[in-house]
């Protein structure tokens, strides 16, 4: 009996391909739907976004526009929940990241005071968690950014946070010219 030393590598098998983005668009159909029905988060469903999401920077090309709205409602719930620090810095991260790669998800989320108030982002943007603040203060400064609606009085009332934000965009500013 021969024993073939062939490794198949899933990663370029375009069936194995296509049920992975299947199973992306249908977690986030999934997740979604939980927490529309119980105002609450299923971990095993938020353990497979997470590791989705994790491996992507954009949504799968054939997301419909239900997909990026179910997308940002489970990234807005999960940021207004009353999670871990893992769990929002896991967030933060892929919030920000697929807002950079993805322009439907940028096209399709306006933010607001609301928004800003709901996801806790004064306590993100004031946390003596230098990560949790980098992100949070990265994650304001880009919508800022791409968002001409948006004004800093969106984010906070605080003049200190303001400061800090400016800072950090002229930092920015600063680092993309060098």
């Amino acid at each position: 009996m021969e024993h073939s030393n062939t490794s198949h590598d899933n990663s370029t098998n375009p069936e194995h391909k296509e049920r992975d983005v299947n199973t992306f668009i249908e977690c986030i159909a999934a997740l979604a739907k939980n927490i529309e029905a119980k105002s609450a988060v299923c971990e095993e469903l938020q353990n497979l976004f997470f590791k989705l999401a994790s491996s992507n920077n954009t949504l799968p090309a054939n997301a419909t526009y239900q997909t990026v709205d179910y997308f940002i409602k489970i990234v807005t719930a999960l940021l207004s929940s009353d999670c871990t620090y893992e769990v929002t810095l896991q967030t933060l991260h892929i919030f920000l990241t697929y807002l950079k790669g993805d322009s439907r998800i940028l096209r399709r989320f306006y933010p607001s005071k609301d928004f800003f108030v709901a996801i806790h982002i004064e306590r993100h943007l004031t946390s003596p968690l230098e990560n949790l603040r980098t992100l949070a203060i990265e994650l304001v400064c880009f919508l800022l950014r791409n968002c001409d609606s948006m004004d800093y009085s969106d984010v906070t009332s605080d003049s200190g946070i303001w400061a800090r934000l400016k800072r950090a965009e002229t930092n920015k500013t600063w680092i993309d010219i060098e």
